[in-house]
């Protein structure tokens, strides 16, 4: 698909190894629905990390943002909201893996639900190898995905894509927060009466490490 309306992909990474951010980076490019720009900022001190994201800097569709002093993983991500040029914004994980009609189906569920904000999807678990481990539930909306979000964040984070509106009405991240910036967005859009949904179908595969608290 490369007609239709521009998505910004906005994916913070750091230090994570070559084949794992490459995997990240190609899943995306992957995709079904090709008219979108894949914004990098990478707080990655890695020699080997850092060529590998440069390695896809000959797709024109890639921006790869760099600062002289680590932003951290919350500020990247409002850079990412600030920076982006589309009428959508997805996020995406340097670790993970989105499958290839992720971004296809989100667009064309928020297309055809004009009350709907923010889509996620549900996710699979997998390990370091990439084994699949687990796998994860989400309400689709309505009642049970507010219920569900006072017990458990209600969107996994990675999968989710929003309307650029979001971000023109003076919604971003906390920068104050570490491991729930994410969870208090969608709070926030919930309590203003923006509409918050997930499609039944498993759109990404989702990366645990031993390490996933020391690098957020």
């Amino acid at each position: 698909m490369m007609e239709g309306e521009l998505i910004s992909v906005v994916m913070a990474t750091y230090n994570e190894p070559p084949e794992i951010v490459g995997a990240a980076i190609q899943s995306i490019l992957g995709q079904t629905y090709r008219n979108f720009e894949l914004l990098i900022y990478d707080d990655s001190s890695d020699e080997h990390t850092r060529k590998r994201i440069d390695s896809f800097l000959e797709d024109t569709r890639v921006r790869v943002i760099r600062h002289a002093t680590r932003s951290g993983f919350v500020r990247s991500l409002n850079m990412g909201l600030h920076d982006a040029k589309g009428a959508y914004i997805a996020r995406m994980d340097g670790d993970d893996i989105a499958l290839p009609e992720r971004l296809e189906k989100e667009i064309s569920f928020l297309q055809a639900n004009r009350d709907i904000y923010a889509v996620g999807g549900q996710i699979e678990i997998i390990d370091e190898t990439g084994r699949v481990t687990s796998s994860r539930f989400y309400p689709t909306g309505g009642i049970r995905l507010a219920v569900f979000s006072a017990i458990r964040n209600p969107l996994a984070h990675p999968t989710v894509m929003m309307r650029r509106e979001v971000i023109d009405r003076g919604f971003a991240y906390d920068e104050t927060l570490g491991l729930s910036e994410d969870l208090d967005l969608w709070l926030r859009l919930m309590n203003h009466s923006f509409k918050l949904a997930n499609l039944p179908d498993t759109v990404l595969k989702y990366r645990v490490t031993g390490d996933f608290s020391a690098k957020r």
